[in-house]
């Protein structure tokens, strides 16, 4: 029972940390950016579970260009956003890696471009995983471009729309770390040794 238990909530330890960017949306086409530095949402093909109203545009904070080649090492710009590049294309080019958004960021949004496409992802919680495998065909990364919400609103489904932090999921972590300190204060009154 005690080898069940732990191996339980190891297991739920590392589920809980590998979170992930929720998708919005991808476009086979290229979009510019308007005058106001503001990315326009026209030309997306959305995700069935994303709502976004006519207007909603996002704000530019900031993007790496040209990465064909780059070598998967941390980038950041400024103190909002930092990336890093974990998986690689034979030829060397990044499909996959981390991100991380720093304490006190606006970022809420980011895009990956790869060729003539790109992916938009909404950022949920302050880090987790990317890859270009599921919507870019696991090409290689050209273009990162971060991005902080205003215009509109983006809703999932039973949300209210924007980027939403998990707070179930972390009320149930800490929930589950009480638990664990709980038995193991009174281990020996519960979990008496077979005879």
């Amino acid at each position: 029972m005690k080898k069940f238990i732990f191996v339980f909530m190891a297991g739920f330890l590392l589920i809980s940390f590998d979170v992930n960017a929720t998708y919005i949306g991808s476009s086979s086409k290229n979009e510019k950016l308007n005058e106001d530095g503001q990315l326009k949402l026209k030309k997306f093909n959305f995700s069935p579970d994303v709502t976004v109203d006519d207007d909603f545009y996002f704000g530019s904070l900031g993007k790496f260009d040209n990465l064909d080649k780059w070598d998967g090492k941390e980038l950041a710009i400024d103190n909002n956003f930092t990336i890093t590049g974990t998986t690689f294309k034979p030829n060397g080019e990044v499909t996959g890696g981390t991100f991380l958004v720093n304490d006190g960021s606006s970022v809420d949004f980011f895009t990956l471009k790869a060729s003539s496409g790109y992916v938009m992802l909404s950022v949920d919680g302050s880090s987790g995983t990317w890859s270009t495998s599921e919507y870019l065909d696991g090409k290689g990364i050209s273009h990162i471009s971060i991005f902080e919400g205003g215009g509109g609103t983006i809703t999932y489904p039973g949300g209210d729309g924007g980027a939403q932090v998990p707070e179930p999921a972390t009320i149930f972590l800490l929930g589950s770390g009480l638990l664990g300190l709980f038995g193991f204060r009174f281990r020996k009154k519960f979990w008496k040794p077979k005879n």
